[in-house]
């Protein structure tokens, strides 16, 4: 037994190749219609609540912090 710890990876169905782009302890995740852009939540490592939600736009260095809950009696979910 333990945590669900997953580590989300993109792969380009087409030519088979992994790409890059990757997220730790994620738990859930949505893509937006553009099929580039995706969001999704992370949990905290010592508490395991889900606490963070980021955007990513497949192909960029960027990870965007879009909505962080503070208050340990919530979480995102």
């Amino acid at each position: 037994t333990g945590y669900r710890q997953y580590t989300l990876h993109f792969k380009n169905l087409k030519t088979g190749e992994l790409l890059p782009d990757h997220m730790d302890r994620v738990d859930d995740m949505a893509w937006i219609t553009d099929n580039k852009t995706i969001f999704y939540v992370t949990e905290d490592e010592v508490s395991k609540r889900n606490d963070k939600l980021w955007r990513h736009v497949l192909g960029t260095d960027k990870y965007e912090l879009i909505y962080e809950e503070k208050d340990e009696l919530f979480d995102i979910g």
